[in-house]
């Protein structure tokens, strides 16, 4: 009996719990601290690998532009390297022309020059030529006078050239000298001396020159080291035309001439003034001596 009380009594509480349950919620029972911390840990993880990828790609990235703009940059100066390298060239090749045009100006003005005298050379001996021819025909186509009989003695003509050198007395030697000049052809020895204060150029029987050149004689006052070659000689006094392409031959200088103001003596082209050769004047030693007696 006291059991089947006890088995009542158990069942109404079994009825009581189970409408007490079905009136209130089941509440599900709340994590344990150890498991939330633990998938908080791995969450953060997670996130933390995340944005370490992302640095990472967002500094690969950066590396890779830096990269590209740092080829770039070698690229663009490399093109400037070798656009310069070219420009430089070019410069060089314009300034090599630039140096073979001055030559071959300066060569084409020289052989200019040489043409030059070689024509006024050949056109003097033409002229020479012509009237040699006008003077012969002339002469041919003269007439004759026949009551004049052609003498046998020789007529005597005046002349303006200076008496030979044999003729005058010359006591004191000034100055001598010589030339030398094989491209030109002149050669010979020449000297200075005074008659009676009077001074004379002399020229001696080994002087000769080109025949049917036009020339003359000059005193200059330039030393020859200041003459180029083929060259106007400065302060330049022209003493004579040459009256004779060879032999002795005499000039006289004219008066009150001061010779210390002359350096040099020079057979002159009379066409241009060119020097064709020259010599140094040295004073003689008897020379000053002589001064002082006058």
């Amino acid at each position: 009996m006291l059991k089947a009380v006890i088995a009542v009594l158990a069942l109404s509480t079994g009825v009581i719990a189970c409408s007490d349950r079905s009136e209130k919620p089941v509440e599900e029972p709340s994590p344990k601290p150890e498991i939330a911390t633990a998938e908080q840990q791995e969450a953060e993880e997670r996130k933390k690998r995340q944005l370490e990828k992302e640095a990472a790609a967002e500094a690969a990235a950066k590396i890779k532009a830096d990269a590209i703009a740092q080829a770039k940059l070698e690229a663009k100066a490399r093109e400037e390297a070798r656009r310069l390298a070219l420009k430089r060239a070019e410069l060089d090749k314009l300034k090599y022309k630039a140096v073979a045009a001055i030559h071959d100006a300066e060569i084409i003005a020289d052989a200019q020059k040489k043409s030059r005298i070689e024509a006024d050379t050949i056109a003097r001996s033409e002229r020479k030529d012509t009237k040699a021819t006008q003077f012969i025909s002339e002469l041919e186509t003269a007439p004759q006078d026949p009551q004049e009989e052609p003498s046998l003695e020789p007529k005597l003509t005046e002349t303006t050239e200076p008496a030979p050198a044999e003729t005058i007395k010359t006591d004191i030697s000034i100055a001598s000298g010589s030339f030398n000049d094989s491209k030109n052809l002149i050669t010979g020895n020449w000297s200075i001396k005074s008659n009676d204060g009077q001074l004379f150029l002399l020229l001696d029987e080994a002087f000769a020159i080109p025949e049917g050149e036009e020339m003359s004689i000059a005193l200059s006052g330039q030393s020859l080291e200041e003459v180029p070659d083929m060259a106007i000689p400065a302060n330049l006094l022209h003493i004579s035309p040459l009256n004779h392409a060879s032999g002795k031959q005499e000039y006289m200088l004219p008066a009150q001439i001061d010779l210390d103001q002359y350096k040099s003596l020079h057979i002159i082209n009379s066409a241009n003034d060119i020097s064709l050769a020259g010599s140094e004047i040295h004073k003689l030693p008897e020379a000053d001596s002589s001064s002082d007696r006058q």
